[in-house]
């Protein structure tokens, strides 16, 4: 059963699409969660959308436990990196029922690792809408995707390194947008 609630988000009141299991227990739907396009669709069209922003050198790699995507645009080396799921990860259903390992669990492992490449297309593609409007430069939008001479991404290197800086330390309340 699908249903359409009112939810919170940040104090604003609006509307999402959830499912409810026979117990009640509302579900919520992720992106693309039920998508049919093939990986290879999805990845023509990363392809296609990274073209016509000028980006060239694609290069896809993929194992049993990760796949990813790497470009240059811009005159930056940029790698999108995606954790894929195993059968293991889907032994029980949403609702919490119990899947034998195998072909329901191959299935909903497929639809997952679908899934996830229509949200990488989508994420890169809202990205580099960002940078086309003028809300953001090209380097703000990717610059924790984008590859340093030693091989890490930016996010790699540096995000480890805020957090220490941040760790238990108080964050200041939001002050005017300017920085100041």
């Amino acid at each position: 059963m699908v249903r359409t609630a009112p939810i919170l988000m940040n104090g604003i009141r609006g509307s999402r699409r959830e499912s409810v299991n026979k117990r009640g227990d509302v579900l919520k739907r992720r992106y693309a969660e039920k998508t049919e396009v093939p990986i290879e669709r999805s990845k023509h069209e990363i392809e296609r959308i990274l073209n016509r922003y000028g980006a060239d050198d694609f290069m896809y790699r993929s194992s049993k436990s990760m796949a990813g995507i790497m470009f240059r645009c811009n005159k930056w080396i940029v790698r999108f990196c995606v954790t894929l799921p195993t059968e293991e990860d889907f032994k029980t259903t949403a609702s919490g029922r119990h899947r034998t390992i195998g072909t329901a669990a191959k299935k909903a492992k497929d639809q997952e690792t679908r899934r996830l490449w229509r949200s990488l297309a989508n994420g890169i593609k809202s990205k580099l809408d960002f940078v086309e409007s003028g809300i953001v430069t090209f380097e703000e939008s990717f610059m924790s995707h984008i590859v340093l001479p030693t091989g890490q991404t930016m996010g790699e290197t540096f995000i480890p390194q805020m957090r220490e800086v941040v760790n238990g330390k108080e964050i200041p309340m939001l002050t005017d947008m300017t920085g100041e």
